[in-house]
């Protein structure tokens, strides 16, 4: 059925409805012109038109994030407890040398800080020059403790 050699009034609906039960598709003119007119919409043809919007998402809980990766936070709150422990370590030998006396204050007091949290002395002084690297405003740079 051809609508858009019909002249349709503003609440003619009559044509439209009639090609959807048929199993037609009226033409967009068709529709804009319907649409135009005002009046009420039939449910059979709000339900055609309604078919070309897609549904808004939800938007409840979580998004999923993909298999194998992280959240964006994931990154910056790895990089915040790194720093937060190198400062927590750093601190703990400056107060550990602040009893010593005598020759190779830091390395005692390295040495003391890494059996108390079973680390390496190595690994304990490479985080301790690394914090003061990222800290050097800091009173007591790493040689003056």
């Amino acid at each position: 059925m051809k609508l858009s050699g019909m002249r349709m009034r503003a609440d003619e609906w009559r044509g439209i409805e009639a090609l959807l039960s048929a199993g037609g598709r009226p033409k967009p003119n068709d529709l804009l012109k319907a649409l135009a007119g005002g009046g009420t919409i039939p449910p059979r043809a709000h339900a055609y038109i309604a078919s070309f919007v897609k549904p808004t998402p939800k938007g409840r809980g979580r998004k999923a994030t993909p298999e194998g990766e992280y959240p964006i936070s994931y990154e910056l709150k790895r990089k915040f407890l790194r720093d937060l422990r190198e400062c927590r370590l750093m601190l703990e030998v400056r107060e550990a040398a602040i009893g010593l006396k005598g020759a190779d204050v830091l390395g005692r007091a390295i040495q003391t800080v890494a059996t108390r949290h079973r680390m390496h002395i190595p690994t304990l002084r490479r985080y301790y020059l690394a914090a003061c690297k990222k800290w050097p405003d800091e009173p007591n740079g790493p040689h003056e403790i």
